[in-house]
């Protein structure tokens, strides 16, 4: 809506000092995909875009040489989501 992107870490172990790669793809529009890099600051990561909230996107959240990542989805019209592993730990 004010055309930021913020990720804010709830759990876990991050490098705070790293930029992320934040992927958005079009549930079935590939051409509409997006991908960001997030750079930190004092709460988390962020950046400046503005993303089309008309239609649901999947997200994918990692550091940009892929060493792990989180997915989600981000449903039409909101404004925050919860993103997790893939799988989980032994």
């Amino acid at each position: 809506e004010q055309g930021i992107i913020e990720v804010l870490p709830v759990s876990g172990q991050f490098d705070h000092a790293a930029p992320l790669r934040l992927t958005l793809a079009h549930p079935t529009r590939s051409e509409e995909d997006q991908s960001l890099v997030l750079q930190p600051d004092e709460l988390g990561w962020g950046t400046q875009a503005k993303i089309d909230a008309s239609h649901d996107w999947k997200i994918e959240l990692g550091p940009k040489d892929g060493r792990w990542r989180l997915r989600g989805r981000l449903p039409k019209q909101q404004q925050a989501t919860h993103l997790r592993p893939s799988v989980q730990a032994p």
